[in-house]
């Protein structure tokens, strides 16, 4: 068993900013600049100080793993806020500025640990002479999701309002790892933080509704014109969230839309819009319907962070919280602005014969759900783990439906086993083995600190090492390109000594195995500047290995694409494998997967040999 068993490789808290250290943000304000922790995370300002940055201790709610650009392969966080501070003397004299304090972590294993990179991005700010009490728009709880150009897409959030704590957002940003930082958004104010990767910008669009809790995930490719942008463009959708209207919730999970994204110079302010509207419309109907009385389970499938995955149909797979399912074609006619089908009320085009309850599938609220493409004989496996039921009790079930094959639409439990334990907020993280992991989650006040590891043709879920901190609600969880996963977030953190430590980095038992290493694309269609390999759809490819382990050869060649998690979902998680065509001691010749089966953007490629051993990734971009 030992075996079969991983390690945690390390495990370490947030480096805060510390005056005068260069790699951490300082702000052109106040003595010494910003000091990291000044406050708990959860608890509210009731007062600030002028010159006094209020900031929280760093809870990665938000994480996604950087694919180019000088950060590539180390990952953004961010979490709550915004934080806020005065200016004194510093233009707009006396107005209050907010900052959603964000940082990039290195995951690689090194003897110095992990290396952080703290900043501060502007947000909107209020004059404290119109008003006493700031309403800033922070990143936190918004949906977000790579877009294949390689820019993080930011959508959604909070709102700040006085006494509402959780009043939607409506705004768009981006974060683009290949562009260095803006200036500070003031004239004749010096750079706030250099750095030659990391820019946020807050895009030139407004959602059609404030959107707290959304996902954001990308939608199939249908050449088009848009006025205003290239050709080339993708199409992301934003889906479901809240919001509070008069202290009263506003059902946003009802309906979705859809941006326009395109990859354009930063410096060009239309690169990300609203879609065209469709026939007048351009918010639609998600799988519920308003029309349907308050208990029908099926009226509230979109609630908070719906679980949407893009299968290699070219459609969107609805696969909880409900125990039904359901999928939508949001692709266009070429050359019309029409839907297909051409209806207006795209409830009636979600597909509900994909995803039908079995007689025991229980309502998951916050349950992990997982994508695997063409990864078994069954096509498109859409996995669901754990979650908490209708009856608010942790749910230990795992259920399975193929999205595109018909003989396998119905929700079972046949192939994958139920876990040992009801695991509510679990975490679960495809590995290049394919793999199955579970982090975290709870049942009731019992956290369950150990990992489970699903493997194919076992049967059972490998039970492995305790975490050295609980896991609960906010987990994130990235694999990484070395195979290792890293983990982050959950309420259950610091200021208290003993809750253990703020991150940590999980090494899957595959890591202690010889591995094939050194591992280079023969053929490339060109190479990027960070030694990204680009690859274009015909034509075959070929990969050489310099080690490879003795006894055995590769066997599968499979891309992953990089993580974007929060609130237990990956909306953006893809695995799926390459063509073999033949392979040698040392060589694989392969093809490509389809664009619908692996749209355009950056994978992590990873060949695995005949004992599942896989490498460590090399980064490719499909055109």
């Amino acid at each position: 068993m030992r075996a079969q068993q991983g390690e945690w490789l390390m495990r370490f808290d947030h480096q805060h900013a510390v005056p005068g250290v260069a790699s951490d943000a300082t702000l052109p304000f106040g003595p010494g600049g910003p000091q990291w922790p000044v406050r708990d995370a959860y608890s509210e300002p009731i007062s600030i100080p002028p010159g006094i940055v209020q900031v929280p201790t760093m809870n990665a709610v938000h994480m996604a793993l950087i694919p180019t650009g000088v950060h590539r392969g180390k990952v953004i966080v961010w979490g709550i806020g915004p934080q806020l501070a005065f200016a004194p003397g510093f233009p707009p004299v006396g107005d209050l500025w907010s900052w959603q304090p964000y940082a990039i972590v290195d995951p690689a294993v090194n003897p110095e640990g992990l290396r952080f990179l703290n900043f501060f991005l502007p947000l909107d700010h209020t004059p404290l002479t119109a008003n006493p009490l700031p309403v800033p728009t922070d990143l936190f709880c918004a949906g977000h999701a790579w877009s294949p150009f390689g820019y993080l897409v930011v959508a959604g959030g909070t709102r700040y309002v006085p006494g509402v704590p959780d009043n939607g957002a409506d705004v768009v940003f981006t974060f683009d790892p290949r562009y260095a930082n803006a200036p500070f958004p003031v004239a004749g104010v010096a750079q706030l933080y250099p750095d030659s990767g990391s820019r946020w910008t807050r895009e030139n669009v407004t959602l059609g509704s404030k959107r707290y809790y959304p996902t954001v995930t990308l939608t199939h490719r249908v050449p088009r014109a848009v006025s205003g942008l290239p050709t080339q463009v993708e199409t992301m959708l934003v889906l479901g969230g809240s919001r509070v209207g008069g202290g009263v919730p506003v059902p946003e999970w009802l309906h979705y839309e859809a941006l326009i994204v395109a990859d354009l110079s930063p410096s060009n302010t239309v690169r990300i819009r609203r879609d065209e509207p469709i026939l007048g419309q351009s918010t639609w109907w998600g799988p519920s319907n308003s029309t349907l009385p308050s208990f029908d389970p099926f009226r509230d499938s979109f609630v908070e962070y719906p679980r949407c995955h893009l299968l290699s149909n070219g459609r969107v797979f609805m696969s909880g919280y409900a125990p039904v399912s359901a999928q939508i074609d949001h692709g266009f006619i070429a050359g019309t602005t029409l839907p297909s089908p051409q209806i207006v009320a795209f409830s009636q085009s979600w597909n509900q014969a994909w995803g039908v309850p079995s007689t025991t599938s229980p309502y998951r609220e916050d349950g992990s759900s997982v994508l695997i493409v063409n990864g078994t004989a069954i096509p498109d496996l859409v996995i669901k783990i754990g979650g908490e039921d209708i009856n608010q009790q942790a749910v230990s079930s795992v259920e399975i439906c193929s999205g595109t094959g018909a003989s396998f639409n119905t929700w079972t439990s046949a192939s994958v086993p139920q876990l040992a334990e009801g695991r509510e907020h679990p975490t679960a993280v495809i590995l290049p083995d394919l793999s199955i992991a579970v982090f975290g989650g709870h049942d009731g006040a019992t956290n369950h600190l150990h990992p489970v590891i699903f493997k194919w043709g076992t049967g059972y879920w490998q039970v492995q090492p305790d975490a050295p901190m609980p896991m609960s609600y906010h987990t994130t969880a990235i694999l990484t390109p070395s195979g290792a996963v890293l983990l982050a977030g959950g309420n259950s953190r610091h200021p208290a000594p003993d809750e253990g430590a703020d991150y940590a980095l999980f090494a899957p038992s595959y890591m202690s195995a010889a591995r094939p290493s050194a591992i280079s694309i023969d053929n490339p269609t060109s190479v990027q500047a960070d030694g990204t390999y680009q690859l274009a759809r015909a034509g075959a490819f070929s990969l050489s290995v310099e080690q490879m382990p003795i006894d055995t050869k590769m066997e599968k060649l499979v891309l992953i694409s990089p993580g974007s998690s929060t609130h237990h979902s990956d909306m953006h998680q893809r695995y799926v494998e390459c063509t073999v065509i033949s392979v040698n001691d040392t060589q694989m010749w392969f093809t490509l997967p389809t664009e619908k089966q692996a749209p355009r953007g950056f994978y992590m490629a990873f060949v695995v040999t005949q004992s599942r051993i896989p490498s460590e990734a090399v980064w490719v971009w499909l055109q």
